[in-house]
């Protein structure tokens, strides 16, 4: 992480860590398929499409280690940058954030002031109980991010004197 509230912006990568975790263990899934792929392609056509989508996931893993999510906090508020494009929002545009679980992992929830959706993103996130989530992977554990979320929200909303 770097930056603060004192120095902004602050700005939060996703952990390579677990971006080339998940890339050496998906690496040799698809290795072992490629083996016993060459080895008996009679009985193992279904591992041919399995090759090919995990060879996608093996590409899109190396672009994120290559270049990694950003979340990135000032002033205006809070912008979430990955692979798939950019999404800002300001302050007094989001509630507070907390952890909620996704899947087998944990995400930062949040949600809109007066129940406002916010477009393709509340209906998949309707089991969370939330508007709208950031993926989890960033460098910062869960709940302190968190933290750091709603002590940036609290900082910047409130007005200058």
């Amino acid at each position: 992480m770097r930056g603060s509230l004192e120095a902004p912006p602050i700005i939060v990568r996703g952990s390579r860590l677990k971006t080339a975790s998940s890339l050496v263990l998906l690496g040799l899934a698809v290795a072992f398929l490629v083996r016993r792929l060459r080895e008996d392609w009679a009985d193992d056509q279904h591992a041919l499409v399995f090759i090919i989508l995990g060879g996608a996931i093996v590409t899109l893993l190396i672009v994120d280690l290559i270049r990694p999510a950003r979340l990135v906090l000032d002033w205006r508020g809070l912008t979430q940058s990955r692979l798939w494009g950019r999404r800002r929002w300001s302050w007094d545009e989001i509630g507070d954030f907390r952890v909620a679980p996704r899947g087998v992992g944990r995400c930062i929830a949040f949600d809109f002031p007066g129940g406002r959706g916010d477009g393709g993103l509340a209906a998949q996130d309707a089991p969370l109980g939330a508007d709208a989530f950031l993926a989890g992977g960033w460098e910062l554990a869960p709940h302190r991010l968190a933290s750091l979320l709603n002590q940036a929200k609290q900082h910047w909303s409130t007005p200058q004197l």
